[in-house]
């Protein structure tokens, strides 16, 4: 994986993603401070009319208690280092993250757990073609010829698959199909409060912030619901940078990965997800 994020992501190449990242965050703010103004304003009409304000465009949820374990069990996931099945002790606290332990005894003694997930903007799949059939279209030129080896192959018939346009994607399967049903309902939950990040009472910043989004993306000639209008503000504004920057990278490295169609796949992915991961930090600071 380092001589793949290495070679085609040197520090010329570092420091144009940087830039452009810098350039897209710029242009945001600016749409962002005048969205703000708008949004004050009507925050202020309404408190002195009484009439409250409008009803937000989000999902309704539960208030989490403190501590609360949502739901817990077991699940193998995909070691992509190991290219093996590990068996994960796996829970959801009250904020619907998803939390791997090796086993339920590190969990007990509080050993630190091999993952946590933010789950917002992905999307569940039961089924490995459905996977294959994405990611060969995410890349031109690398489906994979039929009967050549697949970039994943699942030990059971009960995949579930966490799936993002940018960032890595997480492999799980189940023994049975009664619990594959049970993971992705609970993975759903999860992806649905995720998804909602920004936070109910946030009456002014808010507003602004979905509607300078909305104004950004119609200065660039894209109009309509945009499905990546999830997560917390530095998740969102990292997907809109990747909406611009992932096509353009995409275009440049494509034709220079090397191997068969499922390692140019692999490799794509480890690209990109490392790019996500260097705007998100850049996006936070």
């Amino acid at each position: 994986m380092g001589d793949v994020l290495s070679t085609h992501l040197d520090d010329a190449r570092r420091q144009h993603i940087a830039e452009k990242t810098g350039k897209i965050l710029t242009e945001f703010l600016q749409f962002y401070e005048d969205q703000y103004g708008v949004a004050l304003f009507n925050s202020m009409r309404h408190e002195i009319e009484g009439t409250g304000l409008p009803q937000a465009q989000l999902l309704w949820r539960k208030v989490p208690l403190d501590e609360r374990i949502i739901f817990s069990g077991n699940l193998f996931q995909y070691q992509e280092d190991s290219k093996k099945w590990r068996n994960r002790f796996s829970l959801v606290p009250h904020n619907y993250g998803l939390v791997l332990y090796d086993n339920k005894v590190a969990y007990e003694r509080q050993v630190p757990p091999r993952a946590v997930i933010n789950s917002a903007g992905y999307k569940i799949l039961t089924s490995v073609d459905q996977y294959l059939e994405l990611i060969g279209n995410s890349l031109p030129g690398t489906m994979a010829k039929s009967g050549s080896a697949p970039i994943l192959k699942c030990p059971t018939q009960f995949p579930l698959i966490l799936w993002h346009p940018y960032a890595r994607h997480y492999y799980f399967c189940m023994m049975t199909e009664a619990e594959q049903d049970k993971w992705q309902a609970v993975l759903q939950d999860c992806i649905r409060h995720c998804n909602n990040g920004i936070p109910e009472d946030s009456k002014v910043e808010g507003p602004a912030f979905t509607d300078a989004i909305r104004m950004y993306r119609q200065s660039k000639e894209l109009y309509g619901t945009w499905e990546m209008l999830c997560g917390n503000e530095v998740q969102i504004l990292s997907n809109l940078v990747m909406e611009e920057l992932g096509p353009e990278l995409k275009a440049e490295l494509g034709p220079r990965l090397k191997g068969k169609p499922q390692e140019r796949q692999r490799q794509w992915i480890q690209i990109s997800d490392a790019v996500y991961r260097m705007v998100y930090e850049q996006a936070k600071a």
